[in-house]
Formats: C-alpha cells, structure tokens, sequence
C-alpha cells in the first residue's frame, strides 16, 4: 500500500516537472525573436564647456612715441582706420583741444552749407526726396543714439543741417548761405588766433581697427607663432594679470580674422571635432553667440591636464580689442530630432535608412541624418524621403537576413 503511494507520488512529481519543461520551452519559444529592437524616439543635443583662454590677432603698434604735451584722440577703439589716418594730436594744452574742437565744428557747419544747392538747381531737386533723406537720417540718429554710438552723432548732425538748409533752398525761403558762410569763416578764424601753440598730429601706419592700449603680447602671439606655442604655454598666459600700456599711441588689428586658443580640461577635448562651429559667450564683457570655427584640438605633454582647442572667427568685436585673457562659455550647436542606435543604419541601393518591425513585416525606412556619431543618429524630418522613419517605429538593431518586405514568425 505504502509502495503504490509513493509510486503515484514520484509519477506525479515526474509528470509536473515535465509539463513545466514543456509549457517554459513553448513559452521562450514563442516569446523569443531573433531581432532586437529599440524604438526611434525624440532627442535634443546640445552641450557647453567653460574654457580659459588667450586672444591671438594681427597687430601692428603704432611706433610713435609721447613725448609731453595733452593728446587728443581723433579715433575711438575699435574705429575702422585707413593708412594715413589721423589717430591723434598732441597740443601744447588742453584748452588748445577745446578750442580744435569748435574749429572743427565750424568747419563742419560751413563744409554743409558750402553744399547746399542756390535758387538756380532747385529744380533739379524735390522736397518730396528731400524729406525722405530727412526722415532717414532723423531715424538713423535715433538708432544711434539707442545703441550708445554716441561718436558717429556728429556725422548724422551735419548731414541733417545740409539737408534741412536745402531743403529750405529748394521751397524758397531762403536764397542761399553765403553771408552765414561768411560769418562762419570769420568765427573760425577768430579761434584760430586763440590757439597758443602748434599741434602735432600722428597718423595709422596699416588700415585696420584701432586700439588705445598695448599689453606686450602684440609680437609674440601672432597667428604665424601659433604653432609653436604649447598648451603650458598658452595655459599660462591665460592666468596671467595683463597690464595695458598707454605710453604709445596704441596699434593698429591688421586683420579681422582673430583666433581663440581655448584652455579646457583635457578630459572635455574629444567633444569637440575640427571644422564644426560653435558659439562663444564672453559673459564679463555683455558678449554672446559669436560664431566661431573649430581648427584644431591639441593636446600635448607640457600640460597633462588641459587641453587647447583652436578656434577662429571673423567677426571683429571692439569691446574685445582691449582684452587678451577673457574666460568664454562655449556653445555647441543643438540638435533636436529623432535618435537611433548607430548600428541600425543600413543602406537599399543609394538610399540610406534602418529597418524597423512592423507587426510581422520588415520594412526599410529611410532617414535623414542631421547628426552622427559612433554611438547614435539624430535624424531630422524631411517630406521628400520615401517612406520616411516616424517617432516610435520600432527599429531593428540586431539581427541578420534583412530585408523589406520580409515576413517573420
């Protein structure tokens, strides 16, 4: 009796372990598929670094030295200069500067009025133009006075007194300017006579952009030295307390084309790649979003920390004409758009794309890749894909025998 119970038992434990092996096989079995997929979802890129770093520009200083005497500068920094410009004069005293400006502004006066046209061209001229010239001017000296471009106000005055005298020319009521002229001259000459001494004056040597200050580094970071400095070299610059020096009249930026040899860490170097761009923010100066082009990632053994990253640009900022060491935030440029494993990429004939598992049937879609990189693609829309990748398809990125149109299962 005792036998044929543990018999019954032991059948019994036999039959549960089976239908438990059997039912797990079918189930794996069925469950299992030789693809592995990952579904195409949406995803922003974008990325920045804090760098230290050195400008690097060609300069020319101007040679001329002050010997005494009260300078008056004839440019502000950052002013576009031609060869043979007036930079600056030096006068005996500073009351000899206040009376060359009312020289000046005479001088003005008269060259505007000189221009205006008599009661004979009026017919040559309408008030309907003229008032257009008026309200574009009369505009533009408003947008100046907004921007803080309080320098080039004098140009817009003047030009807005030869217009409204002929305007006044032209509508008769007046004749012409010549006794006023004549006064003028007469007023000019008056300050003339108050002068107490001769000025000199000094002229740029190069065209270019101006700047007051010189700080020592015009000669030794030039673009043609770029390639022998090191990354201890420029890392040290960068921490460097830089003195400006107004003994000389300043320098002249020969070129627009400017460098910036970003100080990163050296863990943060292969972010970036050659010849992508990316957009600095010199936050101490009010300074964002200057494009700038990366040229070259160096890395080397002076500095086992930090790396250099080389960037260009040819957009010339004044206020940074005066700076040599400024720290920057560098932007990346942002991708949105849909992101698949790398390897899912595949190609049909010409056309690149992945496949993706939809239902029991394998398709091929194609993709537009915005970004790529070892690990993912971002890929943007666009209506004249055929049969383009949508958000959510399930995307193949394993498994082998691909093919559109395939039937699994």
């Amino acid at each position: 009796m005792n036998s044929d119970r543990i018999l019954i038992q032991l059948l019994s434990a036999v039959l549960c372990l089976f239908l438990i092996v059997y039912v797990s096989y079918h189930t794996v079995s069925t469950d299992r598929s030789p693809y592995v997929t990952e579904a195409a979802r949406m995803y922003a890129l974008s990325d920045s670094v804090r760098a230290v770093g050195v400008i690097i520009r060609e300069e020319q200083i101007i040679p001329d030295r002050l010997a005494g005497g009260v300078v008056s500068y004839r440019q502000s920094d950052g002013e576009v200069v031609g060869q043979g410009a007036v930079i600056a004069e030096v006068y005996s005293s500073s009351g000899d500067i206040l009376i060359q400006r009312e020289i000046r502004k005479v001088a003005a006066e008269i060259a505007a009025l000189g221009r205006v046209s008599d009661q004979r061209s009026a017919e040559y001229s309408s008030t309907d133009t003229i008032n257009r010239q008026i309200n574009a001017e009369v505009d533009e000296y408003i947008a100046k006075v907004h921007a803080g471009e309080i320098d080039s106000l004098p140009e817009n005055k003047n030009e807005l007194l030869y217009l409204l005298s002929q305007k006044a020319v032209v509508m008769g009521e007046e004749e012409g300017y010549q006794p006023r002229i004549a006064r003028l001259q007469a007023e000019q000459d008056s300050l003339t006579a108050r002068l107490t001494g001769s000025h000199t004056e000094y002229r740029s040597p190069a065209i270019g952009y101006f700047a007051r200050m010189i700080d020592g580094y015009e000669e030794m970071l030039t673009p043609e030295s770029l390639e022998g400095l090191t990354v201890e070299q420029l890392y040290s610059i960068s921490q460097e307390k830089v003195e400006f020096d107004n003994s000389s009249l300043g320098k002249i930026v020969t070129k627009h084309h400017w460098y910036y040899a970003a100080v990163i860490d050296r863990d943060k170097a292969d972010i970036f790649s050659e010849g992508e761009m990316v957009y600095l923010n010199f936050n101490m100066y009010g300074i964002a979003q200057v494009p700038f082009t990366v040229e070259e990632i160096r890395a080397d053994g002076t500095d086992s920390d930090h790396a250099v990253v080389l960037l260009s640009t040819a957009y010339m900022v004044p206020e940074l004409l005066m700076v040599r060491n400024p720290s920057a935030q560098i932007d990346f440029i942002s991708y949105t758009g849909m992101m698949v494993p790398a390897k899912a990429k595949r190609y049909e004939g010409q056309q690149v794309g992945v496949y993706v598992l939809d239902g029991d049937i394998i398709r091929f879609k194609t993709i537009n890749i915005i970004y790529e990189n070892s690990e993912f693609i971002l890929c943007g829309a666009n209506s004249d894909l055929e049969r383009p990748l949508k958000l959510y398809d399930q995307v193949i990125v394993e498994g082998t025998d691909l093919y559109d149109g395939k039937t699994i299962g």
